[in-house]
């Protein structure tokens, strides 16, 4: 990609790119260090113990990075195709109930035609009550063609199950050379 609009969209036009870096002797960086010596070193005090209350606990925490993160990446180097797809899922028990989160993402593009790329999202907020329980669906797909971009974005409020409440937005968003 030689665009960072947005995280990382591609250029509409097929391009590459040269990165020379260093001319015959490479490239290097220097970095300051502290010579070896015997003076003492640092005396942190000792970890403190994790908090625990009654009734509150980590069912899955998911992600180490907490957020998601590609699973797969597919090419087809005969079209061009490529497909990486990004999941995560966190649950928490609460004494009120469990509350559980997962996201899906799926970004897919083309070296031959990067005009079309495209980023779709699920995700899903899920509160588990004694008498209900509460879902936050929020959809959104994102892509572009050679002269626009177009966001199509959806909330939706569930109770057990019935839709409570939904918005739509369908935005068409010129490229304006992006």
């Amino acid at each position: 990609s030689n665009a960072q609009w947005p995280m990382f969209w591609p250029t509409p036009y097929p391009m590459t790119t040269t990165l020379a870096i260093g001319g015959p002797t490479g490239a290097r960086i220097v970095l300051p260090v502290i010579p070896p010596s015997d003076r003492p070193g640092p005396k942190f005090k000792p970890p403190a113990a994790d908090p625990s209350l009654p009734g509150y606990d980590t069912v899955d925490s998911g992600n180490m990075s907490g957020y998601a993160e590609i699973q797969t990446v597919q090419r087809n180097e005969a079209t061009g195709d490529a497909i990486a797809s990004a999941t995560n899922s966190t649950t928490y028990r609460y004494p009120w109930g469990l509350t559980h989160f997962e996201e899906q993402i799926e970004h897919r593009t083309s070296d031959i035609n990067p005009a079309v790329s495209s980023v779709t999202g699920i995700y899903a907020l899920v509160e588990e009550l004694e008498n209900r329980t509460i879902r936050f669906e929020q959809n959104v797909e994102f892509k572009s063609d050679l002269e626009n971009f177009r966001m199509i974005f959806v909330r939706r409020l569930k109770v057990n199950g019935e839709i409570v409440h939904e918005k739509r937005w369908d935005e068409i968003i010129p490229r304006d050379f992006q």
